[in-house]
């Protein structure tokens, strides 16, 4: 059977953040692919379909592996010398959903070119992946065993425009095509008239990209066949190079990398230009100019950093967190240490030594510099603002004291709070998160969340609700939740909320203005309608 995949803008739209051609990868299997002989690899940081060859027999769904990987053209990965290293209880990973199966408790989602399951339960609350529709970007943290993925915590974090989606192609109509993403998993994709449908034949293997409409409608972009390739990076008629590949030979004073068909390419590089970060045998992008009959480096970039001929660049690194005197470093998956110096002025006593952290650093006079840290307690970001966060059971607040947390090791976390913060909306011993400013000695409390309600210091409230349309009216719409709470909220005149009669399943968005809730959003299964604020 031929295999069709996506070329193109969209293609690259679709990229993982960076320049992610190569790198050693570590993380879990969360899902196979028999046809491809791939392996979907999955960590917090990214999500990976590799081509596993000959090892994809005795890998299992589960397995932690570390695996050496070059992109191929499609925007899968080849792997080399895919090792196990032991088995994980659970995984954290990035997805777009394509479909809730609530009659088979499962969610078919899409992350790192691949289509897989989530199995959730039944009556699925919003913690476990309930009220989700297609097109919903989530977070995902999920059991793991040899049989697959058991969601413990599916949380929404946005809307996505395009989804890549591959399977089976089945059968074609005047409207478009079926395709079947997994063993009952039929989706249908509209053709936009006009658009040219490549020569897909009953029982190709396929990949695509897709528009995916507030309704929840997949429309199909645009493919080609795999014998269709993009042109090859290379000279401009302005006399500029750009070429990728791998790193083969870094001198003092010129750097050389390899492309795909095996050709090289060598740019001088000037003097003073730092490539002390960048390794032999890892995927670089160069970007050149010509200057008296040779080609000057003018920027160089791999998939976590770049450097251009001005001594100036970027890092961003993720891993765990060494301390030195001044200076922070930090050892990725890979086993590659980075490290940076920190300013006099910033403190770093919220981020201690073995923290998995998040590092930005930029490239000056003096070397590589620390801009800004995280992790998932403290955030310092660019401009010297240092923010910690806390998640917990709520206490009872005092008249003026501050809103208090008790988290799972028993500490107290505290911020404090204007006395009019709206608290209401949250009850005593309800798992609550803060987020919170550090002003001197104490926390000052910028916004509280809830499962349902995010309210800021500011004045603003907003919910989010699941549940059954209960009342409709041209003014106001209601939903009732399992426990019984009715949400209401005003919506805008002539608003057509005719997709969402009395009964009907919703996840429903509200934010409060001139002291009355105003309608944000509403979605089921089969509509999506926004209100701009």
């Amino acid at each position: 059977m031929r295999r069709a995949f996506l070329l193109g803008a969209v293609g690259l739209a679709l990229a993982l953040p960076g320049f992610a051609d190569a790198a050693r990868v570590t993380g879990v299997v969360v899902a196979k692919d028999a046809k491809r002989q791939a392996v979907v690899v999955a960590s917090p940081a990214t999500v990976r379909t590799v081509r596993a060859g000959r090892a994809f027999a005795r890998t299992r769904i589960g397995q932690r592996v570390v695996v050496d990987t070059s992109r191929r053209p499609d925007g899968t990965f080849d792997g080399n010398n895919l090792r196990m290293a032991g088995r994980a209880g659970s995984v954290r990973f990035g997805a777009i959903v394509v479909q809730h199966q609530r009659g088979l408790a499962r969610l078919i989602v899409s992350s790192g070119g691949s289509v897989f399951a989530v199995a959730t339960a039944r009556s699925a609350s919003n913690a476990a992946g309930g009220g989700l529709v297609a097109g919903d970007r989530v977070r995902v943290r999920a059991a793991v065993s040899r049989s697959g993925l058991q969601a413990a915590e599916v949380k929404e974090t946005g809307r996505a425009k395009l989804v890549e989606l591959e399977g089976i192609f089945l059968t074609r109509s005047e409207e478009g095509f079926d395709l079947a993403v997994l063993e009952r998993g039929l989706v249908h994709i509209d053709v936009p008239e006009g658009a040219v449908l490549p020569d897909f034949e009953p029982g190709d293997q396929v990949s695509m990209v897709v528009l995916i409409g507030k309704d929840g409608s997949f429309t199909f972009i645009r493919g080609l066949d795999e014998g269709e390739h993009p042109g090859k990076p290379g000279e401009t008629k302005r006399g500029e190079l750009e070429a990728q590949g791998l790193l083969a030979e870094k001198a003092p004073f010129a750097v050389t990398i390899k492309r795909e068909d095996g050709s090289k390419v060598e740019c001088a590089v000037p003097s003073g230009m730092d490539l002390g970060l960048f390794r032999v045998g890892e995927r670089v992008k160069l970007q050149c100019v010509a200057r008296e009959n040779r080609w000057v480096l003018v920027r160089i970039r791999s998939e976590y950093a770049w450097v251009y001929a001005n001594d100036t660049g970027e890092l961003y690194a993720y891993g765990l967190l060494a301390k030195g005197e001044r200076s922070v470093s930090i050892r990725r998956e890979d086993g590659l240490e980075m490290r940076c110096a920190v300013p006099e002025s910033m403190n770093l006593t919220p981020f201690p030594a073995g923290a998995k952290v998040k590092l930005h650093c930029n490239l000056g006079a003096s070397g590589w510099v620390l801009s800004a840290i995280r992790s998932d307690s403290a955030e310092l970001d660019e401009h010297g603002v240092l923010h910690v966060f806390g998640s917990g059971l709520l206490q009872e607040r005092a008249a003026d004291g501050p809103v208090s947390v008790r988290r799972p090791d028993g500490s107290l976390f505290s911020c404090a709070a204007p006395a009019d913060f709206a608290l209401a909306h949250f009850r005593v011993g309800e798992r609550v998160s803060l987020q919170c400013r550090v002003d001197g000695d104490r926390n000052v409390l910028l916004v509280a969340e809830s499962e349902r309600y995010r309210v800021g210091a500011d004045g603003s409230v907003e919910f989010t609700a699941y549940g059954a349309v209960s009342e409709r009216t041209d003014a106001t719409i209601s939903v009732r939740s399992e426990d019984g709470t009715v949400f209401t909220c005003d919506v805008p005149p002539s608003l057509d909320l005719s997709a969402f009669p009395v009964g009907t399943q919703v996840k429903l968005h509200c934010h409060r203005l001139d002291g009355r809730f105003r309608l944000g959003f509403i979605k089921s299964d089969k509509a999506v309608v926004e209100v701009p604020h």
